[in-house]
C-alpha cells in the first residue's frame, strides 16, 4: 500500500498539527522532515568523529520504536516472517525504502535493502546501521550487532548477529503517558491532505516532496535523543539554511515567509503553530508539540535550530529562548 492510498484510507491519519501512523502497529505520532537536512547532519557528525555516537543513538531509537510501538502479538511472530512481511510493508508504505529482504542462518541474519533513507543521499553511514541493530534487538529481545555491512546509494546489506541470552532492558516513557502527551482534539485548519491537494506538497513515487526536496516520515523520538546527547547541533541551522535559501523566494516579505514556516511546521506534524514578529524579535509558538519515547526530558533544540536556519532567509537571527511547558513550546529568536 502506497502513501497516497494510506492517506485516502486514513491509515495515515492527519489533522491540523498532527500526523498519526496507524499502519499495522500501535498508533504513533510522526513528523515529515526534510531528508536532505537529516542526511547531511548525519554526514557532518560522522565526518567529525561522532559516528559511534550516531550509531548508539540510532540503535536506541530503533529499540524504543520497535519494542514499545509494536503490539506484543506481532513481536511474537517468527522473526523472519516479521521482517519480510510486516516490516517490509511498513517501511515501503511510508517511503523509508523501496524493498527489504531478510534471510537467516543459525544466529546470523542478513538484511538487504534498496533505496533506503539516508543511505540514498550520502551512501555509507552509521545512522542506518545502528537503527537496523536496534530494530533486530527489539524484535528478538536480545542484543543484535552488525558484524558486516555494505552500504551504497542504491542498495545496502547488513549482516547481523543476535547475541547472548540476556533480555533487553528498556528505559522509556510509559506508553500510556506517551500517548497522552501526543493526543489532542482535532481543530479546523490547514493539514497534510489539504496541503497535498492544494499543491503545497507533491507525492512522487510514494514520497512527499516540498518544492522538489524529499520529506521522510520520522517518529520524533530521534530528534529528542540527538538533542539530549553530546553531539553538537550547531550545524543544523546552517544545513537548514542551505536548503531553504534555494527554494524560498528571496524577495518575499517577512510576513509571507513566516506564514510559509507556520504552514510547513503545522502540516508536517509539529503541532498547532503560530508566529509573531515584533521589531528585532520573532516568536514561534507551538501547542501540542510531538513528544518522544525516551525516558529523559523532551528536548526541542534540534527543532529550534532547524527553524533558525529557515529564519536566516529573513535576517541573521539567533536563538534567545527555548521554553517548554506542558504541551506548549515557545521558540524566541532575536537579532
Amino acid at each position: 500500500m502506497r502513501l497516497s492510498e494510506s492517506l485516502r484510507k486514513n491509515i495515515m491519519e492527519v489533522s491540523v498539527g498532527r500526523v498519526l501512523n496507524k499502519f499495522k502497529v500501535r498508533s504513533r505520532r510522526s513528523v515529515l522532515f526534510p531528508e536532505d537536512i537529516l542526511a547531511n547532519y548525519v554526514k557532518e557528525c560522522e565526518s567529525k568523529g561522532h559516528g559511534k555516537e550516531v550509531r548508539k543513538i540510532c540503535r536506541k531509537y530503533g529499540i524504543l520504536g520497535s519494542y514499545l510501538l509494536m503490539p506484543s502479538a506481532l513481536r511474537k511472530l517468527p522473526l523472519m516472517l516479521f521482517l519480510n512481511r510486516v516490516l517490509k510493508i511498513l517501511w515501503t508504505n511510508i517511503g523509508v525504502l523501496d524493498d527489504l529482504h531478510a534471510t537467516k542462518r543459525e544466529d546470523i541474519i542478513i538484511i538487504e535493502t534498496k533505496n533506503e533513507l539516508i543511505s540514498r543521499i550520502i551512501g555509507k553511514n552509521e545512522f542506518c546501521t545502528g537503527f537496523i541493530e536496534g530494530v533486530v534487538s527489539a524484535l528478538s529481545d536480545h542484543k543484535a550487532e552488525c558484524i558486516e555491512n555494505i552500504q551504497t546509494f542504491k542498495s545496502c546489506k547488513y549482516v547481523i548477529r543476535v547475541r547472548g541470552k540476556t533480555r533487553l532492558s528498556i528505559d522509556a516513557k510509559n506508553k500510556e503517558f506517551y500517548n497522552k502527551l501526543n493526543t489532542f482534539s482535532p481543530t479546523r485548519g490547514f493539514e497534510l491532505k489539504g496541503a497535498i491537494k492544494g499543491g503545497f506538497f507533491t507525492i512522487i513515487k510514494n514520497r512527499v516532496y516540498f518544492r522538489g526536496k524529499p520529506l521522510v516520515s520520522t517518529e520524533p523520538t530521534f530528534f529528542h535523543l540527538i538533542a539530549n546527547n553530546k553531539i553538537p547541533t550547531e550545524r543544523v541551522a546552517h544545513i537548514s539554511y542551505d536548503l531553504f535559501k534555494d527554494i524560498i523566494m528571496k524577495d518575499a516579505s517577512s510576513e509571507v515567509k513566516l506564514t510559509l514556516l507556520k504552514n510547513f511546521l503545522q502540516t508536517t506534524g509539529w503541532g498547532l503553530v503560530s508566529t509573531a514578529i515584533d521589531d528585532d524579535k520573532i516568536v514561534v509558538s507551538i501547542r501540542n508539540p510531538p513528544y518522544g519515547l525516551q525516558s529523559k526530558k523532551d528536548n526541542f533544540d534540534f527543532l529550534a535550530r532547524f527553524v533558525l536556519g529557515f529564519l536566516w532567509t529573513i535576517d541573521k537571527y539567533s536563538i534567545s529562548d527555548v521554553k517548554l511547558s506542558y504541551r506548549f513550546l515557545k521558540l524566541v529568536y532575536c537579532l
